[in-house]
């Protein structure tokens, strides 16, 4: 429609410039307001392209967002599980790095303890960010509107997951050292060489380093999904209902 106005109104300046029954003056006159209908057609043709253009791109990011949640979701309960399991391994290298060598161990309670250097578990939270990365790489996250939700958007997968993913490292690396300072010793399986070792200088140092682990980067982790869950849900409180 704008277009047929352009060429129109641009037909109404030739034929006024080439008309032999009007002054300079009248021509003038006419051509200032054929020139000022083109800029306003245009004008608005660009705005209601960028209504258009802005109705679209909000669309895309209500769907990424929505899609966000499911993917928070999931890691969320991934989360949670780790969090537990590390609460009770945590519990273990405490117990055994307070272990007094010149005492006797409950042997339940110390074997319990000893499993996770025995069999410990994989370490390594894989969140799901494929969501995340393509928004990202195809330059679409500015279009998020919510300036303290981007924020955490990109705070959680480029800063707070990259933290968790370091801890997890320390304290694989902080496994590997006890195991290789059991293998060192000829680690022979006999409960009492176990608690001999375990309760060495060396073997009390390495259990504490061990007591820390990524629980801390977990929680803080944890906080920011739930945080981004929230706002998401408050956003398009229609779509999340129930």
């Amino acid at each position: 429609m704008a277009e047929q106005e352009v060429i129109k109104h641009t037909k109404e300046i030739f034929s006024h410039l080439r008309s032999k029954d009007h002054s300079a003056r009248h021509k003038m006159i006419e051509l200032a307001i054929e020139v000022s209908i083109i800029v306003f057609a245009v004008s608005i043709s660009i705005w209601l392209h960028g209504i258009g253009e802005h109705r679209h791109e909000q669309e895309q990011v209500k769907t990424f967002l929505l899609g966000l949640k499911k993917d928070l979701q999931v890691d969320v309960g991934v989360l949670k599980k780790d969090i537990q399991e590390f609460q009770e391994i945590n519990e273990s290298f405490r117990y055994l790095a307070t272990l007094d060598p010149r005492g006797s161990p409950d042997n339940n309670k110390f074997d319990a303890a000893f499993d996770p250097i025995v069999d410990p578990i994989f370490v390594k939270f894989i969140s799901r960010r494929g969501r995340y990365d393509g928004f990202k790489f195809s330059g679409q996250l500015t279009h998020i509107e919510n300036e303290a939700l981007l924020e955490d958007i990109v705070e959680l997968y480029e800063h707070k997951l990259i933290g968790v993913y370091e801890s997890e490292g320390f304290w694989n690396n902080d496994l590997n050292n006890l195991k290789a300072y059991l293998a060192r010793a000829s680690f022979d399986g006999n409960r009492a060489t176990r608690y001999s070792l375990v309760t060495s200088p060396m073997g009390k140092h390495l259990c504490e380093s061990m007591s820390f682990g990524p629980l801390n980067s977990y929680q803080a982790t944890l906080a920011s999904y739930t945080l981004i869950i929230k706002e998401i849900e408050r956003l398009y409180p229609k779509e999340t209902r129930g």
